[in-house]
This record gives structure tokens, sequence and C-alpha cells, in this order.
């Protein structure tokens, strides 16, 4: 995979779902991580006399449906968005407020990098390793372009290196896997290490028809956010019509490849 530095700007396309003819060209950077947070900043370049709306950058808790800024998109084109250094500290105190007034029995708890990526299948390859996996880890629920205040989403965005990939992801893994990769990014408590592989028969919905999957992980987490590369390797062909991703490699990476693109589309 070729790579660029974080500092240099590759380019990503803005797409729209439904009228995939019509796309807007991003340049994305991610600065040096100075004062209280990491800023990660778009630049949107007009495709001919496309229109873009003002929109901001956000996300909606999975439980309450809760909206959250991380950024904006002005009238020309250009966006941030800021991942605060302090996105644990903040979680843990809304927790703690949270348990005090929750009911008799009830606890919150929080995924730590062995609940999250233990292999526990019940057959297939299972060689997974872990350091530290006692390290709570925070992952960010799904980026969309929108307005707060008028609740109005105008579509998901997804970092990925093809439309065919950002489509699979906005029908949660349901459609047609496509090779290539995908990027999120994550807060991890302290360094922690996931390597090795796990697999698993699955069933593809076609009479007795089974495939093996697996994942390897050579993930290298450091304290604060990391970026996370998800890359499907290989995919297969069910006789039921659809394609399943059977060989996919988690690792985390410090550079941007310069395929990567931003994807949004509408809901």
């Amino acid at each position: 995979m070729k790579t660029m530095l974080l500092n240099n700007q590759p380019t990503f396309k803005f797409s729209n779902m439904t009228h995939l003819k019509k796309m807007v060209f991003l340049a994305i950077c991610l600065l040096s991580t100075t004062g209280s947070y990491s800023q990660l900043n778009i630049t949107i370049e007009k495709n001919g006399n496309q229109i873009l709306p003002k929109a901001q950058i956000l996300t909606a808790d999975f439980m309450t449906g809760d909206l959250t800024q991380w950024g904006t998109i002005d009238a020309q084109g250009t966006a941030s968005i800021d991942l605060a250094y302090d996105f644990m500290e903040t979680i843990l105190k809304e927790a703690e407020k949270q348990q005090k007034d929750a009911p008799k029995g009830w606890t919150m708890s929080f995924h730590t990098v062995g609940s999250k990526y233990t292999c526990n299948f019940y057959t297939g390859e299972n060689t997974v390793t872990l350091e530290n996996e006692d390290a709570k880890i925070f992952g960010l629920p799904p980026f969309f372009a929108g307005d707060i205040a008028t609740e109005t989403r105008h579509g998901s965005m997804y970092a990925a290196s093809n439309m065919e990939l950002a489509k699979w992801l906005h029908s949660y893994q349901m459609d047609n896997a496509a090779k290539g990769f995908y990027v999120e990014w994550i807060y991890v408590e302290k360094e922690s290490t996931v390597k090795g592989t796990c697999g698993v028969l699955t069933m593809t919905g076609h009479e007795s028809e089974e495939v093996e999957v697996s994942t390897t992980y050579d993930l290298n987490f450091e304290a604060g956010w990391n970026m996370v590369v998800f890359t499907i390797e290989e995919v297969f062909n069910s006789a039921s019509e659809r394609v399943f991703a059977t060989k996919t490699t988690i690792s985390t990476a410090k550079f941007f490849s310069d395929e990567l693109q931003w994807y949004v589309l509408e809901d």
C-alpha cells in the first residue's frame, strides 16, 4: 500500500449515493497534535457548478441519539474535525454521574482491548495474543454531515478506498463486500497490542454452503487516538449471490494511503 505523511494532502471523494456523477473532491491532513486536541482538516473543491451546502460533521449517541458536533463544512467547502485529548476523561466523568442515578444493581462497563479483540470462536484458526488487554478502548459512532440545530442529515461519512466498500459499510455490512480498505479512529487508554489470526466457519445462506472467515490483527495501540485500518484482502462469491469478506487484516497506521477517499452517502 502506498502511503504518505499525515501533513501531506491526498485527494478524497465526497459523493452522493443516489447521484454518483455529482462529486466533489476533498484533501485531508492530520496536523501535529498541539494543545488539547488533534485536528483533522478537510478541504473540499467544487466540481463544476455544484453547490455545496454548509454542514456540520456530527455523530449520534448509540443509546440516546444525542448529537455531538466534531467539526464543520463551510460554504467554501472547507471543514475540520477535532479529536479531543481528554475524550476518555470526559466519558468516564459522565459515566460516573450516570452511575449515581442508575437503578439499583445497574452498572456501566466499557470495552477493553481484551474484550473487543479476544478470539473466542468455536472453530477455525485462533492464534491471537494480547498485551495490556485491560486497556479501556472507545470507538466513535459513524460520522455524518448535517445540521445539529434542525437535526438534519445530509448523509453518512465513510473513509474508504472505493465506493463499493463505502456502500457495504452503509448497509451495515449486509450488501456485497469488496476488496480494499477503510479507516476508523479509536481512543485507547494506554499502550497495548493485539497480534494473531482468528477464524470462524460461516454459513452463507445457500443450502449447506459455508466459508471460513479470518481476521488477522496487527495492532500496536498508543495511548490516545489511533488510526485503525481494516483491509479486506479476499472475498468469496457465494452461490447465494452475496459476496462475503473472507480475509481481513486490522492494523494501526500513522500514515494515510493515497488511495483513501471520503464518501458521504445519503441515508
